[in-house]
């Protein structure tokens, strides 16, 4: 719970489904929603990685004789291969031309999984679906310029944190072309970006007007085998907006309130319990997409992220 606008996008309030990731942070001028899949990566070898004295035993000499410098060149140096990583995805902003002095309060409700900032007479309320490869926006008070902000498009994509100066590799690096960026039916806007052996992500989104509400959906989809993501994000956004934001905003809270059912702990000490209740304890999340058990959280396979700085 923030009373005042949290500036790093490391301090966000987070939410997931254990495919898609959402940060909710900034004072509105914007408020920034960094979003993540747990999927994208660039999956390359480090070429040193396949030589034969990269391996245990070469380790273990290093180590016996004290020579910390050789054990940094061979097993942890990354300066000149920057993969394989774990792939930033971008940020979706909302300007709302905040004013100073305006009230401000943003919390997460963990029984719901749900975010609400309130920036004066404006509340914006945002989740990952539970079970759906969705983020869902709703916006009441206000009418913000959105867009998205690819860290792969070094044009557009400006510092706003401490943060973003740290130090590590740019994404510059990848070798990536620039994102494509595109319009599908509806209004629906996309981001492309081309990655490295075929694969590819996109990010698209689209917004409605539903009782007095703006409301933002967005997807983030893969493909790999030199296959177009873009058809299937569209359609889940076409999906998202047939079914209407108040349908999904159940069966978002049905999944929590059964997943929040199947496990709690009683404190020991009556006064504490009695002040704080029984304290849950979450269960590992098995959400499912298309049948199959989604991810919780972490992403598959070994390699050095690159710093996402969004």
């Amino acid at each position: 719970h923030y009373t005042a606008p949290a500036l790093r996008w490391d301090e966000g309030l987070p939410c997931g489904n254990g495919l898609l990731g959402l940060l909710v942070w900034g004072d509105g001028h914007p408020l920034n929603l960094s979003v993540d899949r747990s999927d994208l990566w660039d999956n390359r070898p480090d070429p040193k990685t396949q030589a034969k004295d990269f391996c245990w035993k070469t380790l273990v000499e290093f180590l016996d004789r004290n020579d910390m410098k050789s054990v940094w060149d061979k097993f942890e140096s990354w300066k000149d291969v920057p993969h394989p990583t774990k792939l930033p995805c971008g940020r979706f902003t909302l300007d709302f031309d905040r004013k100073q002095g305006v009230a401000f309060d943003s919390r997460l409700d963990l029984a719901k999984a749900t975010t609400t900032t309130r920036m004066g007479r404006t509340v914006v309320t945002a989740y990952v679906h539970a079970v759906r490869p969705l983020i869902v926006i709703r916006i009441r008070g206000g009418r913000p310029r959105a867009q998205f902000l690819s860290p792969f498009d070094r044009s557009r994509l400006r510092p706003q944190s401490s943060v973003d100066s740290g130090a590590g590799p740019d994404v510059a690096c990848l070798g990536y072309p620039p994102p494509r960026h595109g319009r599908g039916r509806g209004g629906a806007h996309y981001v492309l970006q081309r990655c490295a052996t075929g694969f590819s992500y996109t990010v698209a989104w689209k917004s409605a007007l539903k009782r007095g509400e703006q409301i933002f959906y967005l997807t983030v989809q893969q493909a790999d085998e030199d296959r177009d993501p873009v058809p299937l994000a569209l359609r889940i956004l076409e999906e998202a907006g047939a079914i209407g934001p108040a349908q999904l905003e159940r069966t978002h809270a049905v999944w929590w309130r059964n997943y929040w059912r199947k496990g709690r702990v009683r404190l020991p000490d009556g006064l504490a319990d009695a002040r704080l209740g029984p304290l849950r304890v979450p269960p590992r999340v098995q959400s499912r997409e298309r049948g199959l058990p989604l991810r919780d959280g972490r992403a598959a396979g070994v390699g050095r992220a690159i710093p996402a700085r969004d």
